[in-house]
């Protein structure tokens, strides 16, 4: 079988973009474009391609999983793809017309629990119930395959010609930047910063970095307009990328209604809708000031490549919700 995820665009941003940044150019790596709707889909098909292909029991396989948003999706599409049967455990905040794809996917949906912790739970028992002869638990984020397929995103920034001075991407429990950290790492540019933004109400890096990076810290809630960035804590494997990787990662907090501002800005100006967890990260490139004070060695010769990592639960009704959420709609 092919490849499940597809090569995505490299753009310039405007010249205003990197003019307002002190920078010499802004790149946007455009993986909203990806089959499911985002940058899942490059670890979870490299995950489940490899097991696969190393499964020596021939009997029934089930792909279970843990996610009421992108994650989700991604797996449901690998599983009809597959045409393996297949569950996806959701929180109660995951918004019907989510449930509703994955379903149109062939997937059967549990509804578990008022957050994702919770729900990662209950796929876990499931999965231990049944046994691992019959089921394949697909992490939303904390797998090894899963960092290396998405370091493929690296791959193509890197073959179209663009050695960053700084990565930005949005961070949940971390599966994006571990495999942006991958990347790096494989071509050789340990001197390109990584930020990793976060939404105030779904600071569990944060947290973990005041710590050092030694080990997760769980976060007491999610308090988060941006569900998809809701893990309690991160992934110990990328902080453990992240402490190896010499230029450093560094930790940004952006508001809900800066997140949803930068969702909007950007339909405005690139006729794409993204989810606030994506907007996480293009907020960092809407305030300068933010940006400056994050980043004060980059100057007129960087360059600066946003990770646009999508958003499978967006529509113009949610975006609209969002707005007034937050304050923009008044």
């Amino acid at each position: 079988m092919s490849l499940l995820y597809q090569r995505t665009p490299l753009i310039k941003a405007s010249d205003s973009a990197a003019a307002r940044l002190g920078v010499r150019a802004v790149y946007l790596k455009l993986d909203n474009l990806q089959p499911s709707g985002s940058f899942k889909i490059r670890g979870i098909s490299h995950h489940v391609r490899r097991t696969l292909a190393g499964r020596s029991d021939t009997g029934p396989l089930a792909l279970i999983s843990s996610s009421g948003g992108n994650a989700g999706m991604a797996v449901a599409y690998v599983g009809k793809a597959y045409s393996l049967p297949t569950i996806i455990f959701v929180p109660k905040t995951t918004a019907g017309s989510i449930i509703h794809k994955l379903e149109e996917l062939g997937a059967q949906v549990r509804v578990v629990g008022s957050v994702w912790d919770e729900a990662h739970q209950a796929a876990v028992a499931y999965c231990n119930e049944l046994g691992a002869a019959q089921t394949l638990y697909v992490h939303p984020f904390d797998h090894p395959d899963l960092w290396e397929g998405h370091s493929t995103l690296v791959d193509e920034i890197v073959e179209d010609g663009v050695l960053p001075d700084l990565v930005v991407c949005s961070v949940g429990g971390g599966g994006l930047l571990g495999g942006i950290l991958q990347g790096l790492a494989k071509h050789q540019l340990p001197q390109t910063l990584v930020a990793a933004v976060e939404t105030d109400g779904a600071a569990s890096w944060r947290a973990a970095q005041d710590q050092g990076l030694v080990e997760p810290v769980a976060i007491s809630e999610i308090s988060t307009i941006a569900k998809t960035l809701g893990a309690r804590a991160v992934s110990a494997g990328v902080l453990k990328l992240a402490r190896a990787h010499p230029a450093g990662v560094v930790s940004v907090l952006v508001s809900d209604r800066a997140a949803v501002q930068s969702c909007l800005i950007f339909a405005d100006e690139y006729r794409f809708l993204v989810e606030p967890a994506c907007g996480a990260s293009l907020a960092l490139l809407d305030d300068a000031a933010l940006f400056k004070q994050s980043f004060p060695t980059l100057g007129h010769e960087s360059v600066v490549v946003v990770e646009v990592c999508g958003g499978s639960g967006v529509n113009l009704e949610l975006l609209s919700d969002w707005k007034s959420q937050t304050g923009l709609a008044d």
